[in-house]
C-alpha cells in the first residue's frame, strides 16, 4: 500500500498539477459517490440538511470527492503552490494575518477541512509568520512519512495529535510561534458543542489555547472557485474572554463553529461529510 501510494504521487509529480487535478477529479468524482464510505456523507447531509433533494444531495456528494481530488493532487505538488502574486488566488483580510505577524506575540489560528486546507500553512509560510500545524498521524507509518515530507513543503514544523504533541504544542506557542488548529473533526472526549443545529463532541483546546495565552485567534477561510482558483479569507482575530465562569470553552467554542458552519453551508461541496462529526 505505501509503495503504491509512493508510486502514485511520483506520477502526479511526473504529469504536473494541472493534469493531475483534472486526471483525479474525472476519476474520484465518478467512482467517488458509489463507494461505501459515501453512506457516511448522505446520512451527515440528511441530518444538516433534511430538505435536499436526492439531485441536490448527488451534486454535493460529487464535488466532495471532486475537491478531495483535488487536494490530493496538489500535495504532490505544495512547493510549486504561490499565493501572492498569483492570478489564480485571492487573499481577502490579509492585513489580520501580518497584524498577527507583527505584535510579538504567539497566535492561534483555526480552519477547516475546506477547500485545499494546506492553502493556510501555505500562505502563512509566505507571509512571513513562523506556524506550527498540529496533524493527524496516518495509521500506515510509511504513508504518514510521505504525507508528512509533503506537508513539509509549506510547513517547516509538524506536531502530531496526542499527548507528546500537547507538549509540543505549548513550547512552539512560549516560543512566540502560531499554531495552526484543524477544528472541525470529532473528539470522543471533549465538551458538546452546536455545530449546524446538531450537538457535536468538540476539541477544546482552542479555547483553552486563547485563554492560557492571552492571544489572538485568527479564522482563515479557503475557498475554492473552479479548478485551480481560490479565495482565501483571514478575518478579524477572535478574542477569548477571560473569566472564571465554568462555561466559558464552551461559548467560545460555539463562536468558532458558528464561523465554520457558515463556511460549510456556503460551500457544502467543499468540506468533507465523510467524517463521523455527529453521534
Amino acid at each position: 500500500m505505501a509503495g503504491v501510494a509512493y508510486v502514485f504521487y511520483g506520477l502526479l509529480r511526473i504529469i504536473g498539477l494541472n493534469a493531475s487535478r483534472h486526471f483525479l477529479g474525472r476519476i474520484t468524482g465518478c467512482i467517488g459517490p458509489r463507494i461505501s464510505k459515501s453512506k457516511r456523507a448522505r446520512r451527515n447531509l440528511k441530518k444538516i440538511f433534511p430538505d435536499l433533494t436526492q439531485e441536490q444531495q448527488n451534486k454535493i456528494v460529487s464535488g466532495m470527492w471532486k475537491n478531495l481530488a483535488y487536494v490530493v493532487a496538489e500535495y504532490g505538488h505544495l512547493e510549486k503552490i504561490k499565493i501572492f502574486d498569483n492570478p489564480h488566488i485571492r487573499v481577502d483580510g490579509i492585513e489580520h494575518l501580518y497584524a498577527l505577524r507583527d505584535d510579538h506575540q504567539p497566535g492561534l489560528i483555526f480552519t477547516g477541512h475546506l477547500g485545499n486546507w494546506e492553502m493556510v500553512s501555505l500562505l502563512c509560510a509566505q507571509a512571513g509568520v513562523p506556524v506550527a500545524q498540529v496533524y493527524r498521524e496516518a495509521n500506515n507509518r510509511f504513508i504518514n512519512k510521505l504525507v508528512r515530507r509533503l506537508q513539509e513543503e509549506g510547513t517547516s514544523h509538524l506536531i502530531p495529535k496526542g499527548p507528546e504533541g500537547g507538549r509540543k504544542s505549548l513550547a512552539a506557542l512560549k516560543a512566540g510561534q502560531h499554531l495552526i488548529l484543524l477544528i472541525d473533526q470529532k473528539m470522543n472526549n471533549g465538551m458538546s458543542v452546536p455545530f449546524m443545529g446538531h450537538e457535536a463532541m468538540t476539541a477544546p483546546g482552542l479555547a483553552r489555547l486563547a485563554e492560557r495565552f492571552s492571544c489572538p485567534v485568527l479564522p482563515v477561510q479557503v475557498e475554492r472557485e473552479g479548478v485551480d482558483r481560490f479565495v482565501i479569507t483571514c478575518y478579524p482575530p477572535l478574542v477569548f474572554t477571560q473569566s472564571q465562569d465554568q462555561d466559558r470553552y464552551r461559548r467560545f467554542m460555539m463562536q468558532v463553529h458558528e464561523l465554520l458552519a457558515s463556511w460549510v453551508v456556503k460551500r457544502p461541496e467543499q468540506w468533507l461529510w465523510l467524517h463521523n462529526r455527529w453521534p
